[in-house]
């Protein structure tokens, strides 16, 4: 099982289209999702934006907001660095 870091254009891909690829991938997927929690903050900064763009109502955006919000766990944004990313591949080769 990969560990992986969901950025905001995979996380708006899945939330625009109820059968997109990426929604299905996030949600049966055996990975970890991981993201930054500023993630969370731009969801709802630029909510009236998602739901005029999407394809789906407004109830399903929400649905798929709580499906997702128990896959994807919110991790401070220095947890998920390039920085980080790097060190440890480092430390890994040593």
């Amino acid at each position: 099982m990969a560990k992986l870091i969901i950025d905001s254009n995979i996380f708006y891909a899945a939330l625009r289209a109820k059968n997109s690829k990426t929604r299905q991938v996030l949600l049966t997927s055996e990975h970890e999702f991981f993201t930054a929690n500023f993630l969370f903050v731009e969801i709802f900064k630029h909510k009236e934006r998602i739901l005029k763009k999407s394809k789906a109502s407004e109830e399903e955006i929400y649905e798929f907001l709580t499906e997702i919000l128990n896959v994807i766990q919110f991790v401070s944004e220095k947890q998920i660095s390039t920085a980080n990313g790097l060190e440890q591949r480092m430390e890994r080769q040593k």
